[in-house]
């Protein structure tokens, strides 16, 4: 059915707050002796959640209803504060719960009409997998970056039999994804845009052409970022990130590179990994992000950078530096 960060450790409390999502199906019914064509009732939202609230507005095109009493109705009984109005709100009930909302309109020494609309409220999400690395110890979730895959999978609860041969048309910014409608599967991947924010939007429809309900949601796409932790045989890593400067010790050190939201295909073959220390350059083919530091004076400090890439995706990479203190 929501900036970002501005360190990765900041990501974990805010990140893929993806509100829980609804819709229903709605459609207007209209009728009744004297019915005018220009007249209608307006949902908002579009597709309630089970349980939210319901906005209803009466809208009336070319027809004078000044005079007119109207009166509102939901499942059969009267709406009395909404007597009279145009707008009227109500509490959508449980999921597959059908409503049946009326208005009906009384001209003064004319003819009753009726507006009628079907509400029921059903239950939609659209769960975001992206496919970029983090560690294991972080307590947030992967975000897309430029070029990453993304993983989508929809979820929807009708409250009622629908089969599962259902039709699933998603758009990203407003271009159809698969071509079309995807009949029967509720999955979706794609690559990730340049944008800072993907719109993603589906619409869940029956193969008769029904639609059970529509959502949109926004995906943030961020650039890769390296940070640098210590790693200890003994104690593992040192989950706090080493910021500007690192301090040794004793006579050597561990450091490990690691890169957040880097595509993982990227991640784990990547074209470009290089370290430089003191303006030497080389790689670590048994670990790439890794590296293992000797003191070599008493006292100074040295130039620390590591970057991976990708050589073919140029906005697929990272690279970091920090200072080590003797």
């Amino acid at each position: 059915m929501h900036s970002w960060f501005s360190l990765p450790v900041l990501l974990a409390a805010i990140l893929f707050v993806i509100p829980q999502s609804s819709g229903a199906q709605f459609s207007n019914i209209s009728g009744g002796q004297g019915f005018a064509q220009n007249e209608s009732i307006i949902v908002t939202p579009e597709f309630p959640e089970p349980g939210g609230t319901v906005t209803v507005r009466f809208e009336s095109y070319g027809t004078n209803i000044s005079g007119s009493t109207i009166i509102w109705k939901l499942d059969g009984v009267t709406i009395g504060d909404a007597t009279n109005r145009r707008e009227a709100t109500f509490t959508a009930g449980a999921l597959g719960k059908q409503h049946l909302l009326e208005i009906v309109v009384q001209p003064s020494g004319g003819v009753e009409r009726v507006v009628r609309a079907q509400i029921i409220p059903t239950y939609i999400d659209i769960v975001i997998e992206p496919q970029t690395h983090v560690p294991d110890f972080y307590q947030g979730r992967a975000v897309p970056s430029v070029g990453s895959l993304v993983n989508a999978t929809a979820l929807i609860e009708t409250g009622r039999p629908v089969g599962s041969d259902l039709l699933y048309t998603w758009r990203l910014n407003q271009k159809a994804l698969e071509l079309g409608p995807i009949r029967g599967n509720n999955r979706v991947t794609f690559d990730a845009t340049r944008d800072r924010n993907m719109t993603l939007s589906l619409v869940v429809s029956l193969p008769s052409g029904e639609v059970l309900g529509r959502r949109s949601i926004l995906v943030p796409v961020v650039t890769p970022e390296l940070q640098f932790y210590e790693t200890n045989a003994l104690y593992g890593i040192n989950t706090y990130a080493i910021t500007d400067s690192f301090t040794m010790i004793g006579n050597n050190a561990s450091l490990l590179a690691v890169p957040y939201h880097l595509d993982s295909r990227i991640y784990n073959n990547p074209a470009l990994h290089e370290w430089n220390i003191s303006g030497e350059r080389f790689s670590n083919n048994t670990n790439p992000y890794s590296v293992t530091l000797g003191k070599t004076k008493p006292s100074g400090r040295d130039s620390i950078e590591f970057e991976v890439r990708d050589t073919t995706q140029l906005l697929q990479g990272a690279r970091g530096t920090i200072q080590i203190n003797y």
